[in-house]
């Protein structure tokens, strides 16, 4: 089971006389690129026939729900979007930003959040604090985060956070979101011996 702890209100109080930093995490557009699975005919379609119809790639919901914390909290949050794309299909209550208008309106104190399969796109936030954020330790690679400007890792698990302490001097910290129990119970009756699900995702040759 996970607790979410939440950090008392007293220590985001303003103090008299600075700006409370803002975050602001980008959220890539899917890839020209092709990706595992997909065909080259697949490939060609999407390419050429939704090009003006993009799709938010990078863990969109755990990043909106990052920022739907922390607006609650009394720190603003935006989700800032790398393409021309709407997240409509889950509830949250984020004010998004696109990219040109985060960059016009950037501020020293702002905390700059990236997914780390492309960290390049902190590039342009370099008047801002970075921070790199690894949902997925198989899109790390060979990247150097600290070489590209990235003062901190975020992580979403303990295996993420250990699997980066191994790649990084830099510090790495963990935000595990929690389970809501009352949607999600165990259910040891529905159990099937000797049955392994495997989530392939996006690395199926790991079966």
């Amino acid at each position: 089971r996970y607790v979410r702890v939440l950090p008392s209100r007293q220590h985001l109080r303003k103090v008299p006389g600075e700006m409370n930093p803002r975050f602001l995490y980008i959220v890539p557009a899917e890839t020209r690129s092709r990706i595992a699975g997909e065909t080259r005919l697949q490939h060609l379609r999407r390419i050429l026939l939704e090009r003006r119809h993009q799709r938010p790639s990078g863990g969109a919901k755990i990043i909106y729900q990052h920022c739907d914390l922390l607006n609650q909290l009394g720190v603003l949050a935006h989700p800032v979007h790398m393409g021309r794309f709407n997240l409509d299909w889950f509830p949250h209550e984020c004010s998004p930003m696109q990219s040109k208008q985060a960059l016009r309106e950037l501020r020293p104190d702002d905390v700059v959040v990236c997914p780390e399969v492309i960290p390049e796109a902190a590039a342009p936030f370099a008047g801002a604090r970075r921070i790199v954020f690894v949902q997925g330790w198989s899109l790390v690679g060979d990247r150097d985060y600290a070489a590209m400007g990235f003062e901190r890792v975020l992580t979403v698990s303990s295996f993420c956070q250990e699997f980066m302490q191994k790649k990084t001097a830099l510090p790495c910290h963990r935000v595990t979101n929690g389970i809501d129990l009352r949607e999600f119970k165990p259910r040891p009756e529905n159990r099937v011996s000797g049955r392994v699900l495997y989530l392939a995702r996006k690395q199926p040759e790991l079966a």
